[in-house]
């Protein structure tokens, strides 16, 4: 009787993935960040180790099959994953496939789940809640003055992401005084997808945020001189469960700063409010909104005018009335109180 091949599975995925993972998915020729080859890594690794787990005992992971990715979506349904977390791992597996010379053994995600899961594989690309601040009636000033008592470098870094529509990484990463120039905002820093852009200062606000900024940090960048890349991930999740800016919490997180400032840009370029706010269709044809949706997606570091209804929303889109906000305002309360009863405690990482 043949005996069967015990293969390192480990070992064997190692192998692939240091092989392949430098080449960008996307662009030719393109070299992949290091953030985006981390994370396929890791995804990697948990999807077998879920497939071990589920009874799936496979030698090779070039036996990786069709049936396999079904099985990874059910149980990631059922561990009550969200669509998107789910969407990007299945891209992942996709990527795996095409370096074992499966490019098209995956189907679309909603061919993978039974017809009352759609929803749970498929991403909205159109926003039906304003996440945003103001949406969730916070007040931004008053967050902001609790949180720079103790944390000043977050606090900061948070009045980025309002008046620029940072993202965390770039405010996290930004060096004003090499990053500024001529009235512009060079961002190439923690950009996502290694997408580079410049962004013109416009406002009263962003230039006092950028003398704030540049003051607090000298020479370096955001993050104060002793920490690291990941430490300061670490604290800045740490303070933003502090400070309640968490669904569970007041309701809210920091990318709705993002939401922020895409809400007014929309509002500046296409003169209405975003659909998301109650806002109707713009006074300009299809190509004038098409454009002006296009020069904002630059803006916020995206290619794609579509995008731009992530944030914005659609008129076609049924947006719920917006709730009261007494909720989170008690909430917001709480929060100061909690602020000033922890003023005199260290902290702690």
């Amino acid at each position: 009787m043949k005996q069967r091949k015990n293969t390192n599975w480990k070992k064997e995925l190692n192998v692939i993935v240091t092989e392949n993972n430098g080449a960008s998915s996307r662009r030719p020729n393109a070299v992949s960040s290091s953030a985006t080859q981390k994370k396929r890594r890791e995804n990697l690794f948990s999807a077998f180790a879920d497939l071990r787990a589920l009874g799936y005992k496979i030698e090779s992971v070039r036996n990786f099959r069709t049936r396999h990715v079904k099985a990874l979506a059910q149980y990631w349904i059922k561990e009550g994953q969200s669509a998107s977390t789910i969407q990007n791992k299945i891209s992942i597996l996709r990527v795996f496939c095409g370096w074992i010379g499966k490019g098209d053994m995956i189907p679309e995600s909603k061919e993978l789940v039974n017809e009352d899961q759609v929803r749970h594989v498929t991403r909205s690309h159109v926003a039906t809640e304003d996440k945003s601040w103001s949406g969730k009636e916070i007040d931004f000033d008053a967050i902001i003055k609790g949180i720079a008592e103790s944390e000043p470098h977050v606090a900061m870094q948070l009045e980025l992401q309002r008046a620029f529509g940072l993202r965390r990484r770039e405010s996290w990463m930004f060096r004003p005084k090499s990053d500024i120039g001529d009235g512009m905002l060079n961002l190439f820093r923690g950009t996502k997808g290694g997408r580079g852009r410049v962004n013109q200062v416009k406002t009263e606000y962003q230039r006092d945020v950028l003398n704030r900024a540049t003051a607090l940090a000298g020479n370096g960048s955001m993050m104060p001189a002793e920490y690291n890349l990941k430490k300061w991930e670490s604290h800045y999740n740490w303070v933003m469960h502090r400070e309640q800016i968490t669904r569970k919490g007041l309701g809210i997180t920091s990318h709705g700063l993002r939401h922020e400032y895409a809400h007014e840009r929309y509002e500046d370029m296409l003169g209405v409010e975003p659909p998301v706010k109650g806002g109707g269709k713009p006074d300009m044809d299809a190509d004038g909104i098409n454009a002006r949706k296009h020069r904002l997606s630059l803006e916020l570091g995206h290619s794609r005018p579509g995008i731009i209804g992530c944030y914005s929303g659609s008129p076609k889109a049924r947006v719920p009335k917006k709730k009261s906000g007494l909720a989170n305002m008690e909430a917001v309360g709480m929060a100061a109180s909690s602020m000033e009863s922890m003023a005199s405690v260290p902290d702690e990482v």
